[in-house]
């Protein structure tokens, strides 16, 4: 995204950061529905997510 270059969003998470690799984008690309929302691919961010409010361990990347 022009908005939020991946390159500033690693730089700023300090290695707190999930990587979601693949997933499907439909509509606005800057919308709800593209890859924002990790389409295809909510179940493994979700539970990445979960891991790391449980374990404090972060998986830094999901997906493809």
């Amino acid at each position: 995204c022009s908005h939020t270059p991946y390159a500033t969003v690693v730089a700023y998470s300090k290695n707190n950061l999930i990587t979601v690799k693949g997933g499907e984008g439909t509509g606005d690309i800057c919308g709800g529905t593209h890859l924002h929302s990790m389409g295809g691919r909510e179940e493994a961010a979700t539970k990445a997510v979960i891991q790391w409010i449980k374990t404090g361990q972060v998986q830094s990347t999901v997906g493809e």
